[in-house]
């Protein structure tokens, strides 16, 4: 996590840089997805404020592995870079019932870490990636 917190007026305009450059789409006419939309915004957003998600140059996210995860976990700095084909693809070994290892999968292409790491995160920790990968998807 970052030693210094940015004020809440450029966490949002962290987030807002960060949709625009990788295509993200905030706001739809469907009321389900505007919320979730909305949720998954608020929990980036909050994350920039306290320092513990960066973004740098190139679009690319850092998080930083809250202390709420086991030990091991706490405190890695783990990359989220943007959507790829190979990305998407990932999604196709499970089926459309299998929502969350959907997420996970995609979330472990963007990141380069194994699906079952994520299943070792607290639930803030784990929410963030899904909530990331939620938002690539709306692009």
């Amino acid at each position: 996590m970052s030693d210094m917190n940015m004020s809440e007026d450029a966490a949002k305009k962290e987030f807002e840089r960060w949709a625009e450059f990788h295509g993200i789409k905030t706001a739809s006419s469907d009321v389900r997805i505007q919320g979730q939309v909305q949720k998954a915004k608020e929990r980036m957003i909050k994350a920039f404020f306290s320092g513990e998600l960066v973004l740098d140059d190139s679009g690319v996210l850092e998080y930083t592995i809250s202390g709420r995860s086991p030990h091991g976990f706490a405190g890695e700095k783990v990359r989220i870079s943007g959507m790829t084909g190979k990305a998407w693809m990932a999604m196709d070994k499970y089926g459309e019932n299998e929502q969350i290892h959907q997420l996970i999968a995609t979330a472990s292409a963007v990141t380069g870490k194994d699906v079952g790491w994520f299943g070792n995160l607290a639930n803030p920790d784990f929410l963030l990636f899904t909530n990331v990968i939620a938002l690539f998807m709306n692009a």
